[in-house]
C-alpha cells in the first residue's frame, strides 16, 4: 500500500505536480518513504538560501513519530555527551567550527534511528512568485491575514511554508493522528500574530486539499521554546543540515527538462563546498529508516516552471573541515 496520499487537486497548481510527482516517484522506487501513521505526528521545518547571493532557496521538512522520537531521544542523549556537551547548538553555518564539524556526521548517522521521512524543496529564485505565476488557490479572501504594508519577501515566505506544510499534512497524516509542527523562529514567526496568521493559512490550506471536517488537534511550537537539553533544537537540526547543504548545491544539479521522476545526478566540479559534499554523501544512503526525497520547483530555459521529484543518486566524499 502507498505511504504517499496524492491530492488529485489539479486546480491547485504546482502543488497537485508536486504532490503526483512523490506518487510516482513512490511508485518507482517503492521503499522511497516511510509510513508515519503508528503514534501522533511530529514535523520539523527550516528554510535556506534567503541571503541575496543564492540562486536556490531549501525548505525542508523532516516527518516522523513520537514513538521514533523516544528511540532517538536515547541516542541524542548519549551523542550530546560524548561530542556536544557543552551545549553548542549544530547548525551547517556553524560547521566551520571543528567542534561541531567533528559532531555532525556522527549526528546524522543517529538521526537514522528516525523513522520518517526528510523531504526538501528546491526553489528557483527566478520564481519570484510561486502563486501570482500558478495560482495555487483563490487567494482573494487573504488580505485580511496580512496586514498593509506587509513586505512581498514575508508574504511570500509565509505562503510557500503554509502550502508545503499543508501538503506534508495532507500526503502523510491521518485525519485522526494528532501532529505537532516545530518550526525556527524566522522573520515569518517572530511575533505572535504572524504565527497566528500563519497557523490560520495552514487550518485553511489544510482542508482546501484534504476536505477534513474534524482533524486531530495540530500543535505548533518554534525552538525558541527549546529547554537546555537542546532537545527540540537538535530534532530540527537534522533538516538545517539538509537545507543549509541543499541550497549550495542546487547550482549543481542543473535544471530538469521536464516534470516526473529521476535519480539527482550533480556536477561534482561545481560542489567545491566540504560540508555540502559531507551532508550530501549522508543524504544519498538508502534503504535506512530515515527516507530522503527532493522536490525541484524551477524554471526552465523558456520560463516555464517544472516540478520534479528525485532519489539522492550521488554520493561525495565527506573530506574535512576547510
Amino acid at each position: 500500500m502507498p505511504v504517499w496520499r496524492t491530492i488529485n487537486r489539479p486546480e491547485m497548481g504546482y502543488l497537485d505536480g508536486l504532490s503526483e510527482d512523490i506518487s510516482l516517484l513512490e511508485a518507482q522506487f517503492p521503499n522511497s518513504l516511510a509510513a508515519v501513521g503508528d503514534s501522533p505526528m511530529w514535523l520539523a521545518s527550516d528554510y535556506s538560501g534567503q541571503h541575496k547571493q543564492a540562486a536556490f532557496e531549501a525548505y525542508a521538512f523532516l516527518v516522523t513519530t513520537e514513538s521514533s522520537l523516544g528511540a532517538w531521544n536515547c541516542e541524542r542523549v548519549a551523542f550530546r555527551r560524548k561530542y556536544l556537551a557543552d551545549g553548542r547548538r549544530l547548525s551547517f553555518k556553524k560547521l566551520r567550527d571543528r567542534v561541531r564539524w567533528r559532531a555532525m556526521l556522527p549526528f546524522l548517522t543517529i538521526a537514522d534511528c528516525l523513522q520518517g521521512n526528510l523531504v526538501t524543496f528546491v526553489i528557483d529564485k527566478r520564481i519570484r512568485s510561486l502563486f501570482a505565476e500558478e495560482g495555487v488557490v483563490d487567494w482573494s479572501h487573504l488580505p485580511k491575514v496580512f496586514p498593509e504594508g506587509t513586505s512581498h519577501n514575508v508574504v511570500e515566505k509565509s505562503l510557500r511554508v503554509a502550502t508545503f506544510v499543508a501538503l506534508m499534512i495532507a500526503g502523510f497524516r491521518d485525519e485522526a493522528q494528532q501532529a505537532t509542527w516545530i518550526s525556527d523562529d524566522d522573520d515569518t514567526l517572530d511575533t505572535y500574530a504572524r504565527r497566528d496568521r500563519l497557523a490560520e493559512l495552514i487550518s485553511y490550506l489544510t482542508w482546501e486539499i484534504t476536505g477534513w471536517r474534524n482533524p486531530a488537534l495540530m500543535e505548533f511550537g518554534t525552538t525558541a521554546l527549546d529547554s537546555s537539553h537542546r532537545h527540540l533544537e537538535d530534532f530540527a537540526a537534522i533538516r538545517d543540515l539538509v537545507a543549509g547543504a541543499l541550497a549550495n548545491l542546487a547550482p549543481a544539479i542543473g535544471i530538469p527538462e521536464a516534470t516526473g521522476v529521476s535519480v539527482s545526478i550533480v556536477n561534482r566540479d561545481m560542489c567545491t563546498d566540504v560540508r555540502t559534499r559531507a551532508v550530501i554523501d549522508w543524504l544519498a544512503c538508502r534503504d535506512l529508516p530515515l527516507k530522503r526525497i527532493l522536490l525541484r520547483v524551477v524554471k526552465d530555459h523558456a520560463g516555464t516552471i517544472r516540478t520534479r521529484a528525485e532519489m539522492f543518486g550521488f554520493g561525495l566524499g565527506p573530506g574535512g573541515p576547510g
